[in-house]
């Protein structure tokens, strides 16, 4: 199981346009408006990484049944980061033939080279990143010097309005100055991990992800982000002022006890 996350952050650089293309075929499960917009997507990416570069993280885990050695599943989470945002596109051309779409265009993008603050380092985890469907999600919170939290699920299953949803601050945890070492959720409430959409997954592992965004000011974020939606919010901070954190963890479609 493997997705990538990009993560585009960026603030005041200088811009640029670059040219770009990219492909994708299309057929009875895959429209052409479908195949289109991926191909786009596709050339943007592709332009990003070029310009800005790239840095990936992999996490691994195998997570086993204990009375059946052959039940293990093995799960690979990528992630993708790239400190680069495109602010225009023009000059867009599609070209449709023999089953594929190919779109070239060119892109404005901004390479960010703003300073980072390197004595903000918040220490953000997860209490358990192995869990079966309806286990607690715990994580744990310090820094070094007082912060504000933010954190999110980030679910590639769900529709893509929804991808991005706020877990804390919320109603039953208002968001808080931490200043020492934080639990989330407080002991008032409870955060239940659920398996996704079964259409969605294929096989009984699941990967999603926390991104905890911590800031030195406190700052606002509505209830559900699409992804190119949270990246454009996250680049509106400036970098010496907020850390993002992903977490990536692993859920199991059944809950613990319908495996002993």
């Amino acid at each position: 199981m493997k997705y990538i996350l990009l993560l585009l952050i960026a603030s005041t650089a200088h811009a640029e346009w670059h040219a770009t293309a990219g492909k994708e075929v299309f057929g009875p499960e895959t429209s052409e408006k479908a195949a289109c917009k991926s191909a786009q997507d596709r050339a943007i990416e592709n332009a990003l990484i070029k310009v800005a570069g790239e840095s990936i993280t992999v996490s691994k885990v195998q997570i086993c049944n204990d009375k059946n050695v052959d039940a293990c599943q093995y799960a690979q989470t990528s992630m993708s980061q790239t400190d680069g945002m495109v602010t225009g596109v023009r000059n867009i051309k599609q070209l449709v033939l023999n089953g594929s779409c190919t779109v070239s265009l060119e892109v404005d993008i901004f390479k960010d080279k703003s300073p980072v603050d390197n004595t903000f380092d918040p220490d953000v985890r997860l209490v358990q990143n192995k869990l079966y469907d309806g286990d607690p999600l715990n994580i744990k919170a310090k820094s070094n010097q007082p912060m504000y939290l933010n954190l999110f699920l980030y679910s590639p299953y769900e529709d893509e309005r929804d991808q991005i949803k706020l877990l804390y601050p919320s109603r039953y945890q208002p968001s808080q100055r931490i200043t020492r070492e934080a639990y989330f959720p407080s002991e008032n409430y409870k955060m239940l991990v659920r398996f996704p959409k079964r259409n969605a997954v294929v096989g009984d592992l699941a990967s999603e992800t926390i991104i905890a965004v911590a800031t030195k000011t406190e700052m606002t974020f509505r209830e559900s982000f699409t992804l190119h939606e949270f990246n454009q919010r996250l680049q509106e901070i400036p970098k010496k002022d907020r850390r993002v954190i992903k977490m990536p963890y692993f859920v199991w479609a059944v809950p613990k006890k319908e495996l002993k």
